[in-house]
């Protein structure tokens, strides 16, 4: 919803001849912002997950050979676990998505408090009569 009319901004700031160069330069910076922002985010659910793992692998030693398996099929349907190791699977993959949650939307205030400051821009009107 906001890129269509940050480009549209962009080209408007820029001269006409620069217009093709400031449009690449926002799909650059977005395709980068996307990229580097799922890697960092990716890296700390990897992080906080086997963080989580580990501490309930060492206050509950018999998850050990369960947890040892594919987590994602794990979590799909949960074939051969019991209802305790499931859930506490669920609830560990739960917390660690919540800090995930809790990051993003920090980025978000920090995105919003920035945004703040920065100039405005004018479209450029066009009259009927030219």
């Amino acid at each position: 919803m906001l890129m269509p009319t940050l480009t549209t901004l962009t080209q408007e700031l820029v001269p006409k001849e620069d217009i093709g160069s400031a449009t690449a330069s926002i799909n650059l910076f977005r395709s980068l912002g996307a990229t580097i922002g799922v890697s960092v985010l990716g890296a700390v659910l990897n992080n906080r997950l086997a963080t989580n793992l580990q501490a309930t692998i060492d206050e509950n030693p018999e998850y050990a050979s369960a947890l040892s398996l594919n987590i994602q099929e794990l979590l799909r349907n949960g074939s051969g676990l019991s209802p305790e190791v499931y859930s506490d699977l669920l609830n560990l993959f739960i917390d660690s998505l919540n800090v995930l949650f809790v990051l993003s939307a920090a980025l978000l205030a920090v995105a919003v408090f920035a945004s703040l400051f920065v100039g405005n821009g004018k479209l450029a009107t066009q009259n009927p009569n030219d």
